[in-house]
């Protein structure tokens, strides 16, 4: 049985993970902010000191990274992967050298050119993992994450959809990526049962695991209104409007997460090399929403 460390454990995640983890596994919960669970040994720690790193690892075989820079919006995102340095350092010291860490498809999308600073950031921490040659990491680029609890543009949309505000989405048709939370959480639960063998095919690797099929804004404001026994009201406002709206309001970048496509890329193959597949779909994953 593996003993585990996950960082910001008692995140949107975090705290789903260390519940399922610390069924059968030894779970180290690290967190900035004091915690309690009868499940798992709760260590508080700040993120940057590297000597409490470095102890809070001792006798660890696996580290799942959740935990955000807290400070990625201040300066350059870029050039401020300090989280990920220190978590490096400390894992080299503690002599731990599987990591799973939680990126994002912004920071691929970074690298091909998109302007994002979260993508940035993400592409900077992931680049600090990658060359620190004692570590076997696998990165998960994650799509936008939701499920009880979550934030973001899904949960703002929803919330609107509560509301029965009208929305403007109509010709918002493009394809966008998701993947639930109880996804990332059987994904992860499956990494740490990988042989050594499998991980080491696995690691130096970026994953970009999803909900089975994509889906448009305009359809995701459907379900959501099937699923919370409510009606959308879909307005249909060319897009070609929408973007100038962005454009003078400043929300250009809002603008694109709604109608521009978000798609995940299939190589290399989350199922045929990390041995996986998603467990549940839109809309019986929204199952969550239908009590909201």
């Amino acid at each position: 049985m593996a003993k585990i460390a996950i960082t910001g454990a008692f995140g949107f995640i975090g705290r789903a993970l260390t519940d399922a983890l610390a069924q059968t596994h030894d779970v180290v919960a690290l967190s900035r902010s004091e915690q309690t669970r009868v499940t798992a040994t709760c260590v508080l720690v700040d993120y940057a000191d590297l000597a409490q790193m470095a102890a809070a690892l001792s006798d660890v075989d696996i580290v799942l990274h959740l935990a955000d820079d807290a400070n990625r919006n201040k300066g350059n995102a870029q050039l401020r992967p300090d989280t990920a340095q220190v978590l490096a350092d400390a894992m080299t010291q503690a002599g731990v050298c599987k990591l799973v860490y939680a990126s994002s498809i912004y920071a691929r999308k970074y690298l091909d050119g998109a302007v994002s600073d979260y993508g940035a950031h993400k592409a900077a921490s992931e680049q600090v993992f990658w060359d620190a040659t004692e570590l076997q990491m696998i990165a998960l680029r994650l799509p936008p994450v939701y499920g009880p609890g979550g934030g973001g543009g899904f949960a703002r949309l929803a919330g609107l959809v509560d509301k029965a505000a009208p929305l403007p989405v109509g010709f918002a048709t493009a394809p966008r990526c998701y993947i639930s939370r109880r996804n990332v959480v059987d994904l992860m639960s499956h990494l740490v049962t990988l042989s050594d063998e499998d991980w080491a095919t696995a690691a130096g690797q970026a994953f970009e695991p999803s909900d089975p099929q994509p889906i448009s804004t305009r359809d995701l404001a459907k379900a959501l209104a099937t699923a919370m026994r409510k009606k959308a009201r879909i307005l249909p406002a060319p897009v070609s409007m929408l973007r100038l709206l962005g454009s003078v309001t400043g929300k250009a970048s809002l603008i694109e997460s709604i109608v521009d496509p978000l798609i995940v890329r299939p190589h290399p193959s989350v199922s045929d090399i990390l041995g996986w597949q998603p467990m549940e779909q839109i809309p019986e994953s929204l199952v969550f929403l239908e009590d909201a």
